[in-house]
């Protein structure tokens, strides 16, 4: 029980560690994201620069269980932009495919 505990613990250090350099990357790059245009559609980026792939969930679409593929940039940023909403708050998730 107690390699389980340590395991479990392990596991969420790793987590921690894995989302601290994502937002610190994406602190260096200023990126902005959500990003509210002033009429109203919202643009979400995401540095990836080593994903292949990256599909984007939201409360905002039709069917939320089926993502839409967000844009690659140059510089390894993966951008999608929403048609205008309603003021809302709205919950979104990405998911990278490496």
């Amino acid at each position: 029980m107690k390699y389980l505990y340590l395991s479990k613990k392990l596991l969420y250090l790793i987590f921690i560690f894995i989302w601290a350099h994502n937002s610190y990357a994406q602190q260096a790059l200023n990126l902005i994201s959500p990003q509210i245009l002033p009429d109203n559609r919202v643009t979400i980026s995401l540095y990836a620069p080593m994903a292949t792939d990256v599909q984007l969930v939201g409360g905002w679409m039709s069917n939320p269980f089926i993502g839409e593929k967000m844009n690659k940039g140059d510089n390894g940023v993966w951008t999608y932009t929403t048609a205008a909403l309603k003021e809302d708050m709205y919950l979104y998730s990405s998911c990278p495919e490496i």
